[in-house]
């Protein structure tokens, strides 16, 4: 009986982490502006995001294109938002 609590109390544990990790998501966005403009320019669709979809929105600002198209291409972001 112990051993069944432990065991439910551990997978009740390791679903509520997996849940928390999942309602994160990352938008990647061009280096159009500088990175502190860029994140008063995409707040409103941050919020926006989050308010519709009830996920934590990370906007995520790189430096140059170089590292934008890097990190896009190895799937690090969930979601890239660019011209094309």
């Amino acid at each position: 009986m112990n051993t069944t609590i432990k065991t439910f109390t551990c997978l009740a544990l390791l679903i509520l982490a997996l849940m928390a990790r999942a309602q994160t998501v990352t938008l990647a966005v061009e280096a159009t502006f500088p990175a502190e403009q860029a994140t008063f320019v995409y707040e409103p669709l941050k919020k926006y995001l989050e308010t519709e979809t009830g996920f934590t929105v990370n906007i995520e600002v790189k430096d140059n294109y170089y590292f934008y198209w890097r990190a896009a291409k190895n799937e690090t972001p969930e979601f890239t938002l660019d011209a094309s």
